[in-house]
């Protein structure tokens, strides 16, 4: 009996022990997982902190025409940087490398970390650890954009080239903004830079060396479907929500084919009048910046089987506008401007006219390799 009694009095200093054990060990895996939800949380918050300096970095490499690779220019280093540590104050960069394909398209990858302070692992030996992200975006002329407004304007209008003219540096900004107030053409809004007053008659269509648009004012019918007013209304005010595409073959789209994500698009036939006067004037009320299609050629076909073929895209503000009385009274007055767009990225050519979309194109820990993920089309 002695022995019996010994035996479950040292069984249950065993159990004792191994109980002891245990809860240590439940202890430490449970104060080791706060540290590791802390690791996880940072490193979460970083990767967005990277993704916002990456776009902003690829934005200023854009504008400012940046053609050498390597290692970030000041300007764009200071760009990501600040947008960065505005997510995350405590983040540091580790790169910020460019990689573009020419001024006005490339990729840029943005490497970047924070100490991240352990509150328990330092009892195991563990001392703070640091959230690491690294993003990379492409950036470029767009193959295709999401709302755009109905309103397609001739690439070869004349208020068009004056703008182009100053993206590719044939003219001056101080020659540009001589333009306004100088003529009807040009007239001065309170507020507004060099505003183009863009006749939206039937010409429009036609003044790109088509005579077969008839009925045509350059309205554009991104949905083929019944030339419904209120679609028209819906993609002024709020834009369209596909995907209107850029058509890269040449010749021009075949009349009859409507396919708006490889930029063939249907004729819209008819003024509108004043049936939109309310949703262009949301535009001008609220100041909204907002992108149209241009168009070179409206081919074979009369009305609303017109098929008008985009080529480049174009960031306007409307300042005012006109759609009553006789077909040559009838006006956009915009302002243009560049703009970041919404829709598929990238190309590495295209129309410059300011027009500019990027997007996140590789993260770390990515098998493909970032130049294959990032490399915009050409």
């Amino acid at each position: 009996m002695r022995l019996w009694g010994r035996l479950r009095h040292e069984e249950r200093g065993i159990s004792a022990v191994v109980a002891a054990i245990s809860i240590v060990g439940l202890f430490g895996a449970l104060v080791l997982s706060l540290d590791a939800g802390n690791l996880w949380s940072s490193k979460r918050a970083m990767v967005t902190a990277t993704d916002a300096g990456a776009l902003v970095g690829a934005r200023t490499a854009e504008s400012n025409g940046i053609t050498t690779i390597g290692p970030c220019p000041q300007v764009v280093q200071d760009s990501v940087t600040t947008q960065m540590t505005a997510n995350q104050p405590t983040a540091t960069l580790d790169a910020c490398t460019l990689n573009p394909s020419n001024s006005k398209s490339g990729y840029i990858t943005v490497d970047a970390r924070k100490v991240v302070g352990t509150r328990f692992a330092g009892i195991f030996g563990f001392g703070d650890q640091s959230a690491f992200s690294s993003t990379s975006v492409a950036y470029g002329f767009p193959s295709g954009v999401t709302g755009l407004r109905p309103m397609g304007i001739c690439i070869l209008n004349d208020h068009v080239k004056e703008w182009v003219n100053l993206q590719n540096g044939v003219i001056t900004q101080a020659q540009y903004d001589a333009l306004r107030g100088s003529n009807a053409d040009h007239p001065v809004y309170a507020g507004a830079g060099v505003v183009h007053r863009i006749l939206y008659t039937k010409q429009n269509a036609q003044s790109c060396g088509s005579s077969d648009a008839t009925g045509n004012w350059g309205w554009q019918d991104y949905n083929n479907g019944n030339n419904q007013t209120n679609d028209i209304r819906d993609w002024i005010q709020n834009g369209y929500s596909g995907v209107v595409g850029i058509h890269k073959p040449v010749p021009v789209c075949p009349q009859g084919t409507y396919d708006e994500p490889n930029g063939c698009v249907n004729g819209n036939t008819g003024s509108q009048g004043t049936s939109v006067d309310n949703q262009l004037q949301y535009l001008v009320d609220n100041h909204i910046h907002f992108a149209v299609p241009l168009f070179d050629a409206a081919v074979t076909g009369g009305g609303n089987t017109s098929t008008f073929t985009i080529r480049a895209f174009l960031g306007l503000v409307l300042w005012g506008f006109n759609s009553n009385g006789s077909e040559s009274q009838r006006y956009l007055d915009v302002e243009f401007t560049s703009l970041q767009v919404e829709g598929l990225c990238c190309n590495s050519n295209g129309t410059n006219t300011g027009v500019f979309s990027s997007t996140i194109c590789s993260t770390d820990h990515d098998p493909v390799s970032t130049a294959t993920r990032c490399t915009p089309a050409s």
